[in-house]
């Protein structure tokens, strides 16, 4: 059974929101979301000697960068319009990353990488206050992460090292808005 369009790119996003039944600020007005999301992304590239690079034939094996990397995350988020201009919206998001099967190669060189994996809570939450129609201002603070794509832990040089070379990043993000709509 084959997956996919022959990208390397596999994902998955499901969603589900309840929508309160009354518009009334209170404790009544809640507006939940949950979902999940998942992705798989292969690298498999190979390249050959030529002496024509346009349209020679392969002369001999060049290289070759193998790997996979996968993310399956679960996140829930409530909007709380808990007095008629103010808004609290608050989440959380799980990730489970993985990186697995990554080797590089030369010519009777190939280096293998042991597998990889992160996990992380990323919760966030922002406060609103409509002081009109047409003017909102609103803070926000969260973390997040962002996991390394299959190019940047395996695709490259070989260099000799035993790890790929990539751990991602961790971002912590502190915001303050103003909306204004404009007619």
């Amino acid at each position: 059974m084959i997956f996919g369009d022959g990208t390397g790119w596999k994902t998955l996003d499901l969603r589900s929101t309840y929508t309160p039944v009354t518009t009334q600020a209170g404790l009544a007005n809640h507006a939940l979301s949950f979902g999940c999301h998942y992705d798989n992304y292969f690298l498999d590239n190979q390249s050959y000697n030529t002496l024509n690079w346009r349209d020679g034939e392969a002369t001999s094996f060049a290289n070759a960068f193998v790997g996979k990397t996968q993310t399956q995350a679960l996140y829930a988020q409530d909007a709380w319009r808990f007095l008629p201009r103010w808004k609290l919206v608050y989440g959380v998001r799980y990730e489970d990353w993985q990186a697995y099967g990554g080797s590089q190669a030369l010519p009777g060189k190939t280096i293998a990488f042991s597998d990889a994996s992160q996990r992380h809570f990323s919760p966030k939450a922002s406060l609103s206050f409509d002081v009109s129609d047409d003017l909102s201002l609103r803070a926000s603070i969260g973390r997040a992460y962002r996991f390394p794509t299959v190019g940047e832990m395996f695709q490259g040089q070989i260099n000799g090292s035993s790890r790929p070379r990539c751990a991602g990043h961790r971002l912590h993000v502190y915001a303050i808005f103003c909306s204004i709509m404009i007619d």
